[in-house]
């Protein structure tokens, strides 16, 4: 009996190694078999693309790159034209508050001041759109741009929203200076609309550092093949996140008059309802781009979100766009009461 046992102990032990070894071996094989993350696959198929920069673009990238800038500014002109119809007559004097226009606490500097914006503005889209190099045609951006140009990305429409944001202000600026009297329905836009503006300026610089500059994934695949072909480029690429928003709080809290913006400032529900409709917006144009154009997002980080995470990214970033502006008007009647 006791032979039997061990006999029998030690011929069950290599039967358990073995099948514990066949069931490892099975575990190694599945997990070697499981295909990889959309990251994974995102960040292998484009770390190993060449550097690239404007000499070594092909004739075709290049051609891509200029089809998509003429796309994104006949859409945008079409938007401007019909924003631009409905603001003017929807923002007219008599429908808002008509203080009495006294001069501008800066005086005749307020009109470099916003001109300097403007130019800081102008910059920064010229940098993002034509100076950055032409994407490989396996890049991602180049998938991204085909169906609308680069309107799909937040940086685009940010950068066009504040530029021409910009110009409405300067010019607004100008001509109350110049002797034009009255409420006029630009300056009543440019005063209702700053304190939006303004959070918006600042989201992009905050989302790029947090989402993109400190991404690593964001580094690998966008920034890294840059710095070694255009390093230009990466320059360009931080004027034009970093700079609305100094350029947007500078506008909110010493271009724009303190009286005119007190009376025209949005209640804080107007706000809510602008943020939340342009989050709503531009989530839902994402999602319809990247059913259009084969399955890409404009961000690297997009691709780590399931269904929940897009749920709590959209609350998440409202919540923050809120913060944002009740940290703004905080400082801003600080300001205020500093000033008077």
């Amino acid at each position: 009996m006791v032979t039997t046992r061990r006999t029998t102990g030690a011929s069950s032990t290599p039967t358990a190694t073995a099948k514990r070894s066949s069931r490892g071996g099975s575990d190694s094989t599945s997990k070697a078999s499981q295909p990889a993350s959309l990251t994974e696959q995102f960040v292998s198929r484009h770390t190993n693309l060449k550097p690239r920069s404007w000499k070594t673009a092909t004739p075709e990238e290049k051609r891509l790159k200029l089809r998509a800038i003429k796309k994104d500014y006949i859409i945008l002109a079409c938007l401007l034209v019909a924003g631009s119809t409905y603001a003017f007559k929807r923002f007219r004097p008599e429908s808002a508050p008509a203080p009495a226009l006294e001069p501008h606490p800066l005086g005749v500097w307020v009109i470099p001041l916003a001109f300097f914006n403007l130019v800081m503005m102008a910059g920064s889209q010229y940098c993002d759109v034509a100076l950055v190099p032409p994407p490989h045609l396996d890049d991602y951006r180049c998938q991204v741009c085909k169906p609308f140009g680069h309107i799909v990305f937040l940086t685009f429409q940010l950068l066009t929203i504040c530029t021409a944001y910009s110009t409405f202000s300067f010019l607004a600026e100008a001509s109350r200076y110049l002797g034009y009297s009255g409420l006029t329905p630009l300056l009543q836009l440019s005063y209702q609309v700053a304190p939006v503006i303004s959070g918006f300026g600042q989201t992009l610089t905050l989302l790029f550092l947090k989402f993109c500059w400190f991404e690593e994934t964001y580094q690998r695949v966008a920034v890294e093949p840059l710095r070694k072909s255009a390093p230009f480029a990466v320059f360009c690429m931080l004027y034009s996140h970093l700079t609305t928003m100094p350029c947007m709080l500078v506008d909110y809290l010493f271009i724009k008059d303190r009286v005119l913006l007190q009376a025209l400032h949005p209640s804080l529900s107007g706000l809510a309802a602008i943020i939340v409709s342009y989050a709503a917006f531009y989530f839902l144009w994402v999602h319809m781009n990247h059913a259009i154009n084969g399955g890409h997002y404009p961000y690297p980080f997009l691709y780590h979100f399931s269904p929940v995470g897009w749920v709590m990214f959209f609350f998440g970033i409202v919540i923050f766009l809120l913060s944002l502006l009740a940290t703004q008007y905080a400082l801003y009647n600080a300001t205020m009461f500093i000033a008077g």
